[in-house]
Order: C-alpha cells, then sequence, then structure tokens
C-alpha cells in the first residue's frame, strides 16, 4: 500500500498522484492533510500497514512524514518525495524529474538508506531528515510562525522575518560536545546538518551527505550580521567560509548546554522547542526513493 501526503496539488503533483493512484501494482491512496502536524498522525497511523509513504509537500510535509514513520517504529517502511512547498531544500538534491520517472524509480526499487537526526529537546526525541540549527535560523522560523497566525504568508513574509529577525535575536553562550571537539563561546548560529542546503538554498554545509553515517556541523560564532550577509553569496554557491570564528566539524553525537538568553531550535523548517540538549545521527535510518 503506498499513501500519499498532500497539501496542495499542481501538474506534477496531480499527475503522480494519478498514476500512482490508478495502478493496481501500487495500490496508492491519497490523505491531505488538515492541520500543522496532521501528517505525523497520518504517516503514524498508516506507516506499519504501508510499503512506501510518499509526502507531497515542502521540507516542513516531510519532517512530519519521517516522525509518524519513526513514532510508528516502522523500520521497512520506505518513503519518497514530491516536492511542493514553500521550501524544498530537501527534495531539490533527489533529481526525479517527471511524473513517469518517478513511478519507474518506485517499479524499479530504486531506494537507499539515508540517515535522519535526532533532537533532544523539552524532553522530547524529534527527528528531522535534513538540517536542524539553534539560534539566528530557528529564530526567523519562530518570528514566521507568528507572521502566520496573523495572516502574513510566502515568500514575503520569509523575507520580512528574516529582516526582523536581524533586530530580535540576541546571541547565547554554547558549549558543545562531538566525539573529537568541543566547542565553547557565543554563537549566532548551529546547524546540524543532515543534508547540505536549508533557508531556500542557502548551503549552510558542504560537506554533509544524507548516507554518510555523520552529522555535520556548521557553527557560526561570535560574528556579526554584517559578516553573516557578506558571505550569502559564498553559502549560495556552496563554498565553505574561510573565517576564524565559522567552524565545520564531523561527529556522530552531541551534547549541548546554552547559557543566557533562549535560543529556539527547528528542524527542517518546524520549530521544535528552546531547551536543546543533544542533536546525534541515527544512520541507515530509512530507505528512501532516489
Amino acid at each position: 500500500m503506498c499513501p500519499l501526503l498532500s497539501t496542495a496539488q499542481e501538474n506534477y503533483q496531480k499527475e503522480v498522484i494519478a498514476l500512482v493512484a490508478e495502478s493496481d501494482e501500487l495500490q496508492g491512496k491519497t490523505y491531505h492533510t488538515k492541520s500543522p502536524k496532521h501528517a505525523i498522525e497520518i504517516a503514524k497511523e498508516v506507516a506499519s500497514k504501508s510499503d512506501l509513504i510518499i509526502a507531497v509537500g515542502g521540507d516542513g510535509t516531510c519532517n512530519e512524514v519521517i516522525n509518524g514513520i519513526e513514532l510508528a517504529k516502522a523500520s521497512k517502511t520506505k518513503f519518497a518525495v514530491i516536492p511542493n512547498g514553500t521550501g524544498n531544500d530537501f527534495s531539490v538534491s533527489l533529481s526525479i524529474k517527471t511524473p513517469q520517472e518517478f513511478i519507474s524509480k518506485i517499479r524499479n526499487k530504486s531506494f537507499k538508506p539515508i540517515d535522519i537526526g535526532i533532537v533532544e529537546v523539552n524532553s522530547k526525541k524529534i527527528s528531522f531528515v535534513n538540517v536542524a540549527d539553534i539560534g539566528f535560523g530557528a529564530k526567523v522560523v519562530e518570528v514566521l510562525n507568528r507572521q502566520r497566525t496573523k495572516g502574513l504568508g510566502g515568500k514575503v513574509s520569509y523575507a520580512l522575518a528574516i529582516l526582523r529577525t536581524f533586530f530580535l535575536h540576541k546571541k547565547a553562550h554554547i558549549e558543545i560536545k562531538g566525539n573529537d571537539f568541543e566547542f565553547k563561546g557565543k554563537f549566532l548560529m548551529v546547524a546540524f546538518c543532515n543534508g547540505s542546503t536549508f533557508g531556500h538554498g542557502l548551503v549552510i554545509n558542504p560537506h554533509a551527505k544524507i548516507n554518510s553515517n555523520q552529522l555535520n556541523l556548521t557553527i557560526i560564532g561570535d560574528v556579526s550580521i554584517v559578516t553573516y550577509l557578506l558571505n550569502l553569496n559564498r553559502l549560495k554557491k556552496g563554498i565553505p567560509i574561510n573565517h576564524p570564528k565559522i567552524h565545520y566539524y564531523e561527529t556522530e553525537n552531541t551534547s549541548i548546554k546554552i547559557v543566557g538568553e533562549k535560543q529556539w531550535v527547528e528542524g527542517d523548517g518546524e520549530l521544535l522547542g528552546s531547551d536543546v540538549k543533544a542533536v546525534y545521527i541515527k544512520p541507515n535510518a530509512i530507505e528512501l526513493l532516489i
């Protein structure tokens, strides 16, 4: 059985959904989300009786589906993505071009095991498939969520949230311990990368790969917002930043302590909380259509 979780459908998405639904072999069924976090509930409910769940949406939808599958402990359930969201940073790297190719890959069982990340926050363990971050990026998500409650959405709202965060965000002191490194100091942002790209096309860690069995960290220390902005072009091009207060690490797990201003943590564009204790990798956690 092959359920599809969908928030909106355009030509590409409609054609894939139609091809799956019409296939006796795939036995597809479509589910529509009705509210935030609903995809978690659906994925958890159907995972144990499904060979494959296809998420139709952006990074947030992928995040919810992964968390639902994890909650169901359905390790044999495979995962696929049809990009259809505001942010599609995770799915961009998958390079499936046409509906026919998508279906062909399912039939040919073109799945590969990938890792997922786990965030321990507010006494919960929450999964992410692409990137989680503490600090500036997570504060953008928090501001963006508040704007949405006032009816402001889309790319304009995202740009406004970034601008507002420049003035609202306050740095804190962080202590991070990994397998082979330790970092202490004030920070603007720490990104925990399973995938390489977030924030609508910013390659925050060009070394990260979703099947490396490692968690890649980018620590942006006590730098100014101006320094961050001056390096945006390098981030867009995927060029590592050479700066004494910007660091790249690779590890399997981390322990985290934050002192000072409250710092939000987000995963795949979803706000997760503010009391983060650890982030680590779960190797070969799920099979993805690639």
